[in-house]
């Protein structure tokens, strides 16, 4: 016998919500980066209600709006508004982990940004990663999605200049940006958006 399909309202009921988490490696380099500029991040993990152990096990995820919350924290414990936009704290402390190791195994740059937007789940399911082609070359765009949390600039603008700066660590080149959009407000003074990009920044745009 054939079973009734349930209706349309009992699905949305019952369908369960997807949980938008970032990896703990991932994280764990954001609070390594925090520290380097001086956060306390023992004090700034307790805040957060984020266990240090958890940082320590790769297998381990940490949700969206958390991730969001240490960075709201970091910014005001660090009373810096650029946090995040020290492009050589960036190189050292984005951990793509087994994404970043596949993206090396790559031919060109463009195949290693294909694969890094086919497997970001790994490093975040809160992510997103899109490719765009354009006159110069191509668009990269980064956002965020899920969560309850405003998902701060910092967290955004870090996550551009990781990726920009990984992108010159696996070409072996010093590589910057062309052009840089950015969702936030012009900060008054966009120094070190355009030191850590190395180019000129617009702002106020409709994706990062």
């Amino acid at each position: 016998a054939g079973l009734a399909a349930p209706a349309r309202g009992d699905q949305e009921r019952t369908s369960p919500v997807i949980e938008r988490t970032s990896s703990s490696t991932w994280v764990r380099g954001v609070v390594e980066m925090f520290a380097a500029e001086g956060v306390d991040t023992t004090a700034l993990l307790r805040e957060a209600g984020i266990e240090r152990t958890a940082l320590d096990d790769p297998t381990q995820r940490i949700s969206i709006d958390e991730v969001s919350l240490l960075w709201e924290l970091a910014v005001a414990h660090s009373g810096k508004p650029t946090l995040g936009l020290n492009r050589e704290l960036a190189a050292a402390y984005g951990k793509f982990g087994v994404v970043g190791h596949a993206m090396m195994a790559c031919p060109t740059l463009l195949a290693a940004l294909e694969r890094m937007r086919r497997y970001l789940k790994v490093i975040s399911s809160a992510a997103t990663f899109e490719l765009r082609d354009a006159p110069q070359g191509c668009w990269f765009e980064f956002g965020h999605a899920g969560g309850e949390r405003p998902v701060p600039r910092q967290r955004s603008e870090f996550g551009v200049l990781s990726m920009l700066c990984f992108c010159s660590w696996i070409t072996g080149r010093e590589l910057s940006a062309v052009a840089v959009e950015l969702v936030g407000p012009h900060p008054g003074d966009a120094s070190a958006h355009e030191r850590a990009f190395g180019c000129p920044v617009r702002f106020g745009q409709l994706a990062n």
